[in-house]
């Protein structure tokens, strides 16, 4: 009997497909999942901003309401920055950058300098918060 080692040229060529094959099927899972999880940290953050938004705006009421804009229907509205809220109602990501909320979508990129706008309505005494792009 004759009994070579290793694999033959068919064998080699098979299994090279297949791995192909799998890498055609998982890597685009893989990057699709990074950014899923990007956005989703992304949302996040920004509920966050707008809770402590909420907060800052109940610990705050008589000067939002003595500064902001007032509507025909009692709604008082302030335009905040992100930065106003550390360090008493958001923990910085980075304080020693000098910005503190990084986006997780962009690296090169801080939520500071976006403006979420306060509303508080004087009749029901209700605060929202709403996270702007600008």
């Amino acid at each position: 009997m004759n009994h070579k080692k290793g694999f033959t040229l068919v064998e080699v060529i098979a299994v090279i497909v297949i791995l192909a094959l799998l890498m055609v099927l998982v890597v685009p899972n893989i990057s699709n999942s990074s950014k899923n999880a990007k956005e989703k940290t992304y949302k996040t953050k920004v509920s966050l901003i707008e809770s402590s938004a909420v907060f800052y705006g109940q610990d705050n009421y008589g000067a939002i309401v003595s500064t902001g804009i007032k509507d025909e229907e009692g709604i008082v509205t302030k335009e905040v920055y992100v930065y106003e809220l550390i360090p008493e109602y958001l923990t910085a990501d980075n304080e020693e950058e000098g910005k503190m909320i990084n986006d997780p979508r962009n690296p090169d990129e801080f939520l500071d300098d976006k403006v979420i706008i306060i509303k508080v309505n004087t009749k029901s005494k209700k605060v929202t918060a709403t996270f702007t792009e600008e």
